[in-house]
């Protein structure tokens, strides 16, 4: 059976608390590039009654990005994007070059191109660019 589907990558607190606002009756899919974390915010929101699977998605990544996409496409409609992942530094200025661009990588480019995939899927519902 086809559901509506929530994506939410950054398995923090903020992002919990949105998905518990808007994932009641859908299927939310949590993914962090710590696997530990997605699990935990799965256990979290299916012991609160939520229909939640987790998986390790790197925002950096096209093709972790891809297979994220394809995880919550598997279960239906994706109409909700929750992108609360990113790295903050606690001081950018005196960061290692490498850090840097990994943090500029996963804030800015990765959170583009999750919203290039989606917006590109099949099975989109045409009101997620507007949430």
């Amino acid at each position: 059976m086809s559901k509506s589907v929530v994506l939410w990558m950054g398995a923090g607190q903020i992002g919990m608390a949105i998905a518990r606002r808007i994932g009641y009756g859908r299927k939310i899919v949590v993914a962090d590039k710590r696997p530990e974390n997605a699990e935990a915010m799965a256990k979290i929101m299916t012991d609160a009654g939520f229909d939640c699977e987790w998986m390790q998605a790197d925002l950096a990544s096209r093709a972790s990005i891809r297979e994220f996409i394809a995880k919550g496409q598997s279960f239906g409609g994706i109409d909700y994007l929750v992108n609360a992942a990113g790295v903050s530094p606690s001081s950018p200025l005196s960061m290692p070059k490498r850090l840097l661009s990994a943090c500029i990588s996963a804030t800015n480019f990765g959170s583009l191109t999750v919203r290039r995939k989606i917006s590109s899927a099949s099975t989109m519902s045409p009101a997620i660019t507007e949430k």
